[in-house]
């Protein structure tokens, strides 16, 4: 997003188009990779699609979905800028482990539950406090 400052007009809105336009071609690009495979390694595509990736197909909508929000807010947190800026990046973290636990049943013990809301309220407290200076 920082790289298109010269070619594309500012504004959320003009953001979000240029994301979303952005997310189209990926996906473009996704569904002729998807097709090569097909073609090259029939057997691996139709066991991975009737066996392991059925319909509503809810291992890719989630992750899927989980992609498009850290991207809108990664985008919000670019725009803005500083320390907000990295908060945002830094959540990778949290959101890993926390989702780790939720969907995949990654083991945490109670240290690494402590470090992550240590970890959250600091960098809270750092957005405040960067903002409060501006």
């Amino acid at each position: 997003m920082e790289g298109t400052k010269g070619f594309i007009p500012g504004g959320t809105i003009n953001q979000l188009l240029f994301m979303m336009a952005l997310q189209l071609v990926t996906g473009i690009i996704g569904m002729l990779g998807l097709f090569v495979l097909r073609h090259n390694y029939k057997s691996e595509y139709d066991i991975m699609f009737k066996k392991h990736l059925k319909f509503p197909y809810l291992l890719l909508l989630i992750p899927g979905l989980i992609q498009i929000t850290y991207l809108l807010f990664n985008m919000k947190a670019l725009a803005e800028g500083g320390s907000v800026a990295m908060a945002v990046i830094n959540m990778n973290i949290f959101v890993t482990i926390v989702l780790g636990t939720l969907f995949f049943n990654d083991k945490i013990n109670t240290e690494v539950a402590l470090s992550l809301v240590v970890s959250v309220i600091a960098g809270i407290y750092a957005v405040y406090k960067q903002q409060k200076i501006r």
